[in-house]
């Protein structure tokens, strides 16, 4: 992009009838003029057309003062094609509106033709025509003031980070956010699926309790059938023995239980006794302080209705206070603004005066400026009679500083080349000393990576012989619960055959005496026996299984977590394989920089470059001798009619000051009047009356209030003390109301303890004369009694037996399930892992340290050498900058950004340097960055602006300044050079002189085109 023209109206400081800025007429320029005049704005203008982007950050701080509307026209030449912005703006009553035109000229009709209509669209466009964003051109087109040595004087760690903004690595930076933020929630998921399985697996550690338990139930119940059976028999024996005492055993069952129900009863009459004295006591004791209760919350009552009113005087109080506030800051602020009004009419009155004084002091040079108008028009002749010399002088001057830039040029590459070549000796040597560190790095990885491949396959196996396990686990489970089937089958055959009191199989209907019965219940129980004897072998079987399936995951676990660093180990193993690669590719490319580092010293010692330079150098400066023009002399004439140039200035300014003294006498008495009666104002406070009547009454009501806080406080704090006083008095009132009751519910319970008490022992005395009377009646009652409550005992045991099978097995059966949901819940735990494990890798590889310092490393040797090439000119060849990008520390490679700078006194560190020195090396590789930007931009940086100080700079530093940037000039189209330095200025046959006038705002004129 290269500024053809540039026009604009009442942007920051500049007003309406402001001239158009040509950019043709030059290649280089020296824009200058007094500080906060308008230099900087012009190149605000060129930025806002552009991209709507300036200094300012709101459209009303770069609107000029008073004005509704701006607008900037700027047009520019890119790749062939000319281009015009129409960028306005409109202060109206909800805002502003703005507008942005993009057009294009059309050589065919003369005239420009517009490229988009939206706005939005239109900015878009214009981006896509320059390849730059606002951003980036500040970075690189323009190097701006305080800007120059952003990069140098940053530490190394921060140059690089620098170099990454420049370069646009922050995608790289969002890759890696993105990627940390996968890798945290992998980690969560992670952790939650660890802490799932860990409940799980707790759980699953009481599988073996649970089949132990159903193994000890199953036992128990063989047991208790076999004694049931037995037990059956004898009764079957006894029972016809038993009718005549039956109807004496219900009676003395009956009685005990009668007397158990008149025990429980009594208990639970007991407990109700000891309850209700519970009651009365506390009672009595709440009573024993009504006095002590009644006088607190007699208080607590007086200083709640205290304490409402307190509140309700300090909200008075408040809202009067934020009046006063409110009333005093208007005040304040009336005050202020005639404050405002004093100094805006007194700095107004001594503008004005300045300006009668200069009027005057312009009046009263009037013959010495005719005297210098006359002597100006001499010196305009006497500098006539040189131009013609100096054409020619120019001419030859021009060949001879181009002939030796092109044997330095020539000098420079070849020590450009010598430095790169040095530079990258140092590089290799560093990489290829770490060859040996490396080959043993690589073994020490090879035999960790051997060892764990050897693990890996361990787990396999280990994997393959767990999952053959629970094979046969679930084999030898659908084994046992067939076997248990069985089992419930015959328990069930047996018990039907064991009950039953008639003489027919209860299965077939078959009639059957009682050998035959116990032949059945032989086999039955015999089958029973074989059967429960398979299924303990199978949970036997299955118990040493599952002992070994835990044995099994216990290795796994413990593997696998030795296999968490294999991936880690092989990325460093792929990495210290690469770099032993490179190292030994390093020595080799170490030898090849050494021969060709030699053949160039050799030339640089024997001055074997640009000969037909140097002889046509000779030829010219013979005949610049001869041509016998003394440029000295001709400065000396031109300073001399600039010097005089002025008077014709001062001419114009006499007529014009001729005017305006009396304007400026009658402005200055208005003004003066005015500032009189606003003083006036200020010193008798005649102004806001209202305001300060309302003050007046709001402070008297403040002191009508009678607001104490230190009586407030002390009712709340004793307010805080009797807070249980409410609660205190509820309890009061219970009691009083509850404690006749009590008594009387007392006197109740303790009448029916007594009656219940009274028909135990009457009880105890019928089951007494039962008991002897059962005991005269035979052995076989007694015997026949015993064996049905041991019958009852056992069938209520085997009940119980039965129940806690169930329970266990509903346990058993769960775990089975729960082994499913671990299983799940691994297989989502090891993707997790494999994805967290990918997101690692990842996260490093869009780090500072992966990609990221690939490219900057890739871009080093360009900078470089475009900075190398401008400090050639800049110190006549005698110092070259290298980057280094790797430093050996401690004996590591650490990834840096060091800049060393190599002259006649040898390599010294940037930080070494300072004043002039430092502001070359800053001035040369800043330039090298913005070239560096704008190409990776995917343009051609065409147009440079130096806006930057130059104080540190002597004399010589200042003459090579000019020169390096009279030089690059050949690289750009338009270089603009922002200064207020009169030495500097001088040194620019163009200059854009930016003057800032009261009456018209910003202006600016165009000398030397």
């Amino acid at each position: 992009m290269v500024p053809v023209r540039l026009h604009l109206r009442n942007f920051m400081s500049y007003g309406e009838n402001v001239p158009v800025l040509d950019f043709t007429g030059f290649r280089v320029a020296c824009l200058s003029g007094r500080n906060g005049h308008g230099k900087s704005a012009l190149l605000d203008a060129i930025t806002w057309a552009l991209w709507g982007r300036a200094r300012g950050s709101t459209y009303e701080e770069i609107l000029r003062v008073g004005a509704v509307e701006m607008q900037v026209t700027f047009e520019f030449e890119l790749e062939g094609n000319l281009y015009r912005v129409i960028r306005a703006y409109r202060r109206t009553g909800r805002g502003g509106l703005s507008s942005l035109e993009f057009q294009i000229f059309d050589p065919k009709s003369g005239g420009y033709r517009p490229l988009s209509s939206q706005v939005r669209r239109t900015q878009e466009e214009i981006i896509k025509r320059l390849r730059m964003d606002y951003e980036t051109f500040i970075n690189s087109a323009f190097v701006l003031q305080g800007r120059a040595d952003e990069f140098t004087r940053k530490t190394p760690k921060e140059r690089k980070e620098l170099l990454a903004r420049i370069l646009g690595l922050s995608r790289y930076e969002e890759l890696e956010e993105l990627a940390k933020k996968h890798l945290r929630e992998r980690e969560t998921e992670i952790a939650k699926l660890e802490a799932q399985l860990g409940g799980l697996e707790e759980e699953l550690a009481r599988k073996e309790d649970y089949e132990r338990q159903l193994q000890e139930v199953s036992s128990e119940l063989g047991a208790l059938a076999r004694r049931m059976e037995e037990l059956g028999l004898e009764r079957e024996r006894l029972e016809r023995m038993k009718e005549g005492l039956e109807e004496k055993r219900r009676r003395y069952e009956g009685i005990g239980e009668e007397k158990r129900r008149l025990e429980e009863h009594i208990r639970e009459v007991s407990e109700r006794i000891s309850a209700q004295e519970g009651r009365k006591g506390d009672y009595e004791r709440v009573l024993a302080r009504r006095e002590e209760i009644s006088e607190a919350f007699s208080r607590y009552e007086d200083l709640r209705r205290e304490e409402r009113i307190w509140t309700e005087k300090l909200r008075t109080l408040r809202d009067l206070e934020a009046r006063r506030g409110e009333l005093e800051r208007k005040l304040g602020e009336e005050r202020h603004v005639l404050e405002r009004r004093v100094e805006a009419l007194s700095g107004r009155r001594r503008e004005l005066e300045a300006r009668l004084r200069e009027a005057q002091e312009v009046l009263s040079k009037e013959v010495e400026v005719e005297e210098g108008c006359r002597r100006l028009e001499e010196a305009k002749r006497e500098a006539g009679e040189w131009e013609g010399r100096r054409a020619r002088y120019e001419e030859l001057e021009a060949e001879r500083q181009e002939l030796m830039r092109r044997i330095e040029r020539a000098r420079s590459e070849l020590s450009v080349q010598l430095g790169n070549l040095e530079g990258r000796m140092r590089e290799l040597k560093k990489r290829a000393d770490m060859e040996l560190a490396l080959r043993k790095e690589v073994a020490e990885l090879e035999e960790e990576v051997r060892k764990l491949e050897e693990l890996e396959r361990e787990r396999e196996e280990v994997r393959n012989r767990g999952t053959q396990l629970k094979l046969r686990i679930e084999a030898l489970r659908k084994k046992a619960e067939e076997v248990e089937g069985r089992i419930s089958e015959v328990k069930e055959k047996l018990s039907l055959l064991q009950t039953s009191k008639e003489a027919r199989c209860p299965l077939c209907r078959a009639e059957l005496d009682l050998a035959r019965k116990r032949n059945i219940l032989t086999e039955y129980a015999t089958e029973l026996k074989g059967l429960q004897e398979e299924l303990s072998r199978t949970r036997r079987e299955m118990r040493e299984m599952d002992e070994e399936r835990r044995r099994l995951r216990a290795r796994y676990r413990e593997v696998d977590e030795a296999l968490r660093p294999a991936q880690e180990k092989r990325g460093r193993l792929a990495e210290a394989r690469a770099a032993y690669g490179e190292a030994i590719r390093a020595r080799g490319e170490l030898e090849r920089a050494r021969g060709e580092a030699e053949s160039l010293k050799r030339k640089v010692e024997a001055e074997d470059f640009a000969h037909a330079e140097r002889r046509r150098l000779a030829e010219v400066e013979v005949e610049l001798k001869d041509l016998g023009y003394d440029p000295e002399g001709y400065r000396r004439v031109l300073k001399r009619v600039e010097e005089l140039t002025r008077y014709e200035l001062e001419r114009e300014r006499l007529e014009a000051a001729r005017t305006q003294v009396k304007d400026l006498r009658e402005e200055i008495e208005r003004v003066s009047s005015e500032l009189s009666e606003v003083e006036g104002k200020l010193e008798g406070g005649r102004y806001a009356e209202e305001i300060r009547e309302e003050l007046k009454r709001v402070l008297g009501r403040i002191e009508e209030v009678g607001y104490d806080g230190t009586r407030h406080a002390q009712v709340q704090e004793e307010l805080d003390r009797l807070r249980e006083a409410p609660v205190e008095r509820e309890r009061l009132l219970q009691a009083e109301a509850g404690i006749e009751e009590v008594k009387e519910v007392l006197r109740g319970l303790r009448e029916s303890v007594e009656q219940a008490q009274e028909h135990l022992r009457e009880l105890e005395e019928e089951e007494g004369r039962l008991a002897r009377e059962l005991e005269e009646c035979g052995e076989v009652e007694e015997r026949l009694s015993q064996l049905g409550r041991k019958l009852e005992d056992l069938r209520e045991r085997r009940e119980g037996l039965l129940g806690r099978e169930g329970a266990v097995r509903a346990q058993y059966e769960r775990c089975m399930r729960m082994e499913e949901e671990a299983k799940r819940l691994r297989e989502e735990l090891a993707r997790a892992q494999r994805e967290r494990t990918i997101y690692e890798t990842l996260q490093r590889a869009f780090g500072k340290d992966g990609i990221q310092a690939l490219i900057i490393e890739g871009v080093l040797p360009e900078l470089e050498q475009e900075a190398n090439e401008i400090l050639r000119r800049l110190t006549e060849g005698r110092a070259y900058v290298r980057i280094e990008p790797l430093r050996e520390k401690g004996g590591k490679v650490k990834e840096t950004l060091d800049i060393k700078i190599s002259d006649e006194l040898g390599t010294r560190d940037y930080e070494m340097f300072s004043g002039g020195e430092a502001f070359r090396v800053d001035f040369a590789l800043r330039v090298a960055l913005s070239k560096l930007l704008a190409k990776r931009a995917g343009t051609r940086l065409r147009t440079l602006v130096v806006d930057e100080g130059f104080g540190t700079q002597d004399s010589e530093g200042l003459e090579l300044l000019v020169e390096a940037i009279n030089a690059i000039s050949e690289d750009f189209d338009k270089i603009l050079v922002v200064t207020h330095l009169e030495q500097l200025r001088n040194a620019f046959p163009v200059r854009i002189e930016v003057e800032k006038r009261p009456d018209v705002g910003s202006t600016f004129q165009v000398i030397g085109v």
